[in-house]
């Protein structure tokens, strides 16, 4: 269970520090640039679930606003596809 768990987590870390990679200030969302993505997905893996709650309605207002696309929506996608693929069984967290 450690093993499985501590893989998830390599896993995690990975594609949370994949983030750096994406110029967020260059990219805008329903509220301008959106230099405040890179934490929201960082929360949306946090130990507590108020965070990972409000990170994720957060983040979903802010690139998919009302059902308007921005340039930072399809930056967003590959980070929560990643993240759900290394997500940490709710049993090992």
């Amino acid at each position: 269970v450690r093993a499985a768990r501590a893989d998830c987590v390599s896993q995690v870390n990975t594609v949370l520090d994949g983030l750096s990679l994406t110029d967020w200030a260059a990219v805008d969302h329903a509220y301008g640039p959106a230099t405040d993505v890179p934490q929201l997905i960082r929360d949306l893996v946090s130990e507590d679930a108020a965070i990972r709650t409000l990170a994720l309605a957060e983040l979903s207002g802010n690139v998919i606003h009302q059902g308007t696309r921005f340039s930072a929506t399809p930056k967003v996608v590959p980070y929560l596809i990643e993240l759900a693929a290394a997500a940490l069984p709710p049993l090992l967290m």
